[in-house]
């Protein structure tokens, strides 16, 4: 019976960030506190279905980057960390009224994805490129991820993920989407994702 090959690795483009659950219970206000990020979810889920992934992310030369990258890692996923270390990026729910309200530190709102040419050569051609919590608004980074993709002859699927305290210039946002939108293979929309972009 002839073998199955191995698949080969998705390269995930997003979030590692810290996320900080805040809760106010009858005890006191208590933080609990776990590796997260849109990118970070993707490919550790993708690894655990069988498929291997290559993570591209900013992550902190810091004591929380430090212990995210060991996590990832640990969790079977190819790190490959993006651009000059930054402090590691930080994402706190906390609940007003019952529902979730979000804030995010300073490098999660201003993210760079700047692939360097050393880690566009490693990733080989012919790649899926699964882009989410991309800073679309920024056409000079949507114009290098564009060419990174033409240049590698790589495939890509997009999920927006917008949050409303990352969008910026939400026309911005839209019209980088829309830009990238236009030459995926998939996109993923929600409902929710939808009405923000509207």
């Amino acid at each position: 019976m002839p073998s199955t090959p191995d698949p080969q690795p998705v390269v995930v483009i997003g979030d590692l960030i810290v996320d900080e659950l805040v809760e106010e219970t009858a005890a006191g206000r208590r933080s609990v506190a776990y590796p997260g990020g849109a990118g970070c979810n993707v490919a550790i889920d993708l690894v655990t279905l069988g498929t291997p992934a290559i993570l591209l992310a900013e992550v902190g030369d810091d004591p929380a980057g430090h212990e995210l990258r060991r996590i990832i890692r640990d969790r079977g996923v190819d790190l490959r960390p993006l651009g000059e270390p930054r402090p590691t990026g930080r994402a706190t729910s906390s609940r007003v009224a019952g529902e979730p309200t979000y804030t995010f530190t300073g490098s999660v709102r201003d993210r760079r994805f700047t692939v360097s040419p050393e880690i566009a050569a490693g990733l080989g051609r012919g790649r899926l490129l699964a882009v989410t919590t991309f800073p679309f608004g920024d056409a000079g980074q949507v114009g290098g991820l564009l060419a990174l993709i033409a240049d590698g002859g790589h495939r890509l699927m997009v999920d927006p993920n917008p949050r409303p305290q990352l969008l910026g210039d939400p026309a911005a946002f839209r019209a980088g989407f829309l830009r990238m939108a236009a030459e995926a293979r998939i996109v993923k929309l929600s409902e929710q994702d939808h009405s923000v972009l509207d």
